[in-house]
């Protein structure tokens, strides 16, 4: 090796001419092959044919990892005359494929047109990351449909789009509010120091706020949100397409909350003038009363009394139950007397007037408002935020918990009286679906590991370990035979592993599954959302579909981190319209996808539960404290048995508001997270309902059921005290008693996290405070988290009464009709059903009585710096 003898200053002056060379080096490849020439190296690079804007990612800008997040893309075209496209954004799926969400234009030259496109984003444990991450914008040329020439692509991320993303994590909830105003919810997301979660309470929400013309103009592009209200906003910049897809959204399980404004009505309720959703609106307008003391509503707004303006005034509406019209029914009054006699005198006529009704619209719920939340709220006359989240909306978003504010929490903390230590169970997260859905018991991919880990055994033994052993024998001169015969020992037992795995596959049904089925009694219309794996045992391209034009069906990943079996041949297909048909590789093994349906049910599927001879009727007992009965059959026509049963009764008298009680000066919550309702509870032995047979409610609830602090008196058959046995206390004590983590702790409670899916919120809030009756102060509380299936939830029946079945049945057919390459399929799997009789609203008992409002206190003074304890 040669020494380089020159002086330090030469080398350091002779190194920058490397660079030089390089680059005359690539120069010149660059004229020779790309046809780059001294003349075009300072040219500016061609604009393409059409310039692409990323708008927005998100319903209103806000991302969700794992739903359909609507995608607004703005596209100007630099091409010489009009012409079709076809414009796709890029997501990689599980798989390692690559999905190409497609949508038809018409550009012209010169103009801008806007489009929507609807991709499922994969889940993740993070949206801060998601947020940042890189999609691919791709413009094609339209040829006859398909994909032609690419005309212009661009790298886009939430983060850089003209309206920014705001990251809502798989376990939120997104509130999105059509307005300006977020009219108190903020404290449904304000957490604690730099954790966003909010100690009180299972799930924190994000509240967002939108336009109406930055709504999407498909149903599934609200999949991501969890309520949506309307607040300020004019109903008139609803476009028609929009309205389609709110109305699709409310119908397939949505809740929309209208809140009327002070003023003029502009949804024009009662009139001939019309709006985009009048023919959901009641027939009869509110009666609208002017300058109401504001103070003599804070009964149903807060739990403390007095404000920073005494001489607040506004103006509301209240609706007259009796004028109700069908299916409009009443769901919030201010508490007042029950009587004419025991009412204030100086009463503006406020107390016990029902400001909010609801109407069911399909599955979902659409609810009008007569207080003006987020008038009130911008005049900020109580410290903190009014109305109070926990007293008025609540009832109104058919959620449950404790929502004390800041200044409670930083009290609590200074007192030392927060609960230490935290559990967090995710009901199974997407473990649940994933070990119930695997067809012969294992993944789409694992068979296909087990030849590829074959394939490197082969390739160690046959070359390096073989060779060596030859070596150390001087057998070398053997080596090729050797080899010859590893070859063929491995042929055969990689074709043996492919074909046992195949027929493993081939054996049982095509299609298992996981569904959640919904079905309210008397209509003739179910909904279900499932999740399954379809064996696909060709090679090439295959359809699944279901046989309904509105539904929704989509590939699937297991969250939070989604799955890490990838093919190494990854491909590019597209996803387009018709929602309910989607084309997959197929590679001789297994997809996962999931389903949205609403639909009529077909074969066996008609038996569903339903009333018996006799029709099931609720009693009400007007005594002290109001007790409630239910009478009636219920008969099981289905040809399997159930696995597991609960019935609960969703009683029909409200529960009372929360209220401060003062404990060594500092204000507690009493009671601390009621539910809206209270009502029955039972669990069932499958064997006491065979098939074919009748139960009777009464003997199910042999007694009056009597309310006392705002559960029933029997706590055997109480919902509230139940549901903390059932699905707080066992799950926390299985939670400390097993060594295997969340995921052992999943599988024993499989029944139970099933069950916790339809109650989701209204299930028991964590148990923050010490001193609690029931919680030892040494126990951590526990904080349930829901990954997914948030449309499967059924809390809003539990703010009104009715009879809700859950039911659990293996090894049954799936009731959605999936098709594959157009063709009806076996199936088998389990079957959640959750079979709901609506009950009568009884709207004397909807008024709960006025309760004592109190002061917030924060705890004793602090002694002064320096003073003797």
């Amino acid at each position: 090796m040669q020494h380089d003898s020159r002086p330090p200053q030469d080398k350091a002056r002779r190194a920058p001419r490397r660079p030089w060379r390089l680059g005359g080096i690539l120069l010149l490849a660059g004229w020779l092959f790309g046809g780059v020439g001294p003349g075009r190296a300072l040219a500016q690079a061609p604009q393409p044919k059409v310039e692409i804007t990323l708008e927005s990612i998100g319903v209103g800008g806000h991302l969700k990892p794992g739903a359909i997040n609507p995608v607004r893309l703005s596209l100007r075209s630099r091409l010489e005359e009009t012409g079709s496209v076809l414009v796709a954004f890029e997501v990689v799926n599980r798989d390692g494929d690559v999905e190409q969400y497609m949508e038809p234009m018409v550009l012209s030259p010169g103009r801008t047109n806007r489009t929507w496109l609807y991709p499922s984003l994969p889940p993740g444990a993070s949206a801060v990351e998601l947020r940042s991450s890189v999609f691919r914008v791709v413009v094609f040329e339209d040829d006859g449909g398909r994909p032609g020439a690419e005309l212009a692509s661009a790298p886009v991320s939430a983060a850089s789009a003209v309206l920014p993303g705001v990251p809502v994590e798989m376990t939120e909830d997104l509130l999105l509010v059509v307005g300006s105003g977020t009219m108190g919810l903020d404290a449904y997301q304000r957490g604690q120091g730099r954790t966003p979660v909010i100690p009180s309470l299972n799930t924190r929400c994000v509240v967002g706020t939108v336009r109406p013309e930055g709504l999407p103009d498909r149903a599934r592009g609200l999949d991501s949100v969890e309520t949506m209200l309307w607040s300020d906003a004019s109903p008139t910049a609803l476009g028609l397409e929009q309205a389609t897809a709110l109305k699709g959204w409310l119908s397939g399980g949505g809740r929309l909350v209208i809140v009327l404004p002070e003023g003029s009505d502009p949804w024009s309720i009662g009139s001939r003038t019309r709006t985009a959703i009048s023919d959901l609106l009641p027939a009869r307008a509110p009666r609208r009363l002017e300058n109401v003391p504001v103070e003599s509503l804070l009964q149903a707004l807060s739990k403390s009394p007095g404000l920073r303006n005494p001489e607040a005034r506004s103006s509301i509406r209240l609706f007259e139950p009796g004028a109700l019209d069908e299916p409009w029914e009443p769901l919030a009054a201010i508490p007042g007397p029950t009587g004419e006699a025991d009412r204030r005198p100086d009463d503006p006529g406020v107390e016990g007037g029902l400001y909010a009704i609801q109407r069911r619209v399909g599955f979902g719920w659409l609810v009008l408002v007569g207080i003006d939340a987020d008038a009130i709220s911008r005049r900020q006359l109580q410290p903190g935020l009014l109305p109070q989240a926990d007293v008025f909306w609540n009832r109104l978003l058919a959620r449950r918990g404790s929502i004390p504010p800041l200044a409670s929490f930083n009290a609590f903390r200074d007192q030392e009286l927060l609960r230490q230590g935290e559990e967090v169970f995710n009901l199974g997260a997407g473990d649940l679906v994933l070990d119930g859905i695997r067809i012969g018991g294992v993944s789409a991919g694992t068979w296909l590991l087990v030849v590829l880990a074959l394939f490197l055994l082969y390739g160690f033994l046959a070359g390096p370990i073989s060779y060596w052993w030859l070596k150390r024998r001087g057998l070398v001169r053997y080596s090729w035979l050797v080899f010859l015969g590893f070859a063929l020992l491995f042929t055969g037992l990689s074709l043996a592993a492919a074909s046992i795995g195949r027929a493993i596959m081939s054996r049982e049904a095509p299609v298992r599954h996981l569904t959640f089925l919904d079905v309210i009694d008397g209509e003739p219309v179910a909904r279900a959302t499932t999740w399954f794996s379809a064996y696909l045992p060709d090679y090439g391209r295959a359809e699944l579909s279901v046989d309904d034009p509105d539904a929704v069906i989509r590939t699937w990943s297991p969250p939070p981190a989604g799955s890490v079996e990838r093919f190494p041949n990854s491909v590019s297909y597209p996803v387009s319209e018709p929602a309910n048909r989607l084309e997959v590789p197929a590679r001789g093994t297994s997809a996962l996808l999931t389903a949205s349906w609403k639909g009529p049910l077909e074969g066996p599927w008609l038996e569903v539960p339903t009333v018996g001879e006799q029709p099931i009727r609720q009693l009400v007992y007007p005594t002290e404290p109001p007790s409630f009965a239910v009478q009636g059959l219920i008969r099981h026509g289905l040809p399997w048995d159930f696995e597991r049963i609960r019935i609960i009764q969703v009683g029909p008298i409200d529960n009372s508001l929360p209220r401060y009680t003062q404990v060594d000066e500092l204000s507690r919550e009493l009671p601390i997270s009621p539910l809206p309702n209270p009502g029955a509870f039972i669990g069932l032995n499958p064997r006491d309902w065979p098939r074919g047979e009748a139960i009777d409610l009464a003997g199910l609830f042999p007694s009056r059921q009597t309310i006392t602090g705002s559960r029933l008196s029997d706590s055997e058959r109480s919902l509230g005290r139940q549901m903390e046995e059932v699905y707080q206390k066992r799950v926390l004590s299985q939670l400390q008693a097993t060594l295997l983590g969340t995921r052992g702790v999943w599988s024993d409670l499989r029944q139970e996290s099933l069950e916790m899916y339809a109650l989701f919120r209204m299930l028991p809030q964590p148990v923050y405070l010490l001193e609690q009756p029931g919680w030892k102060n040494s126990a951590p509380a526990l904080r349930l988290q829901r990954w997914m299936g948030a449309r499967t939830d059924c809390s809003d029946w539990l703010v009104r009464p009715c009879i809700i079945l859950l039911g659990t049945l293996e090894g049954v057919p799936c009731p959605v009709p999936l098709e594959v390459d157009g063709a009806r399929v076996e199936s088998t799997g389990t079957v959640v059903l959750r079979w709901i009789h609506p009950l009568p609203v009884d709207e004397r008992y909807v008024v709960t009585p006025p309760r004592r409002l109190e002061p917030l206190l924060l705890g004793p003074p602090k002694p002064p710096d320096g003073a003797s304890n």
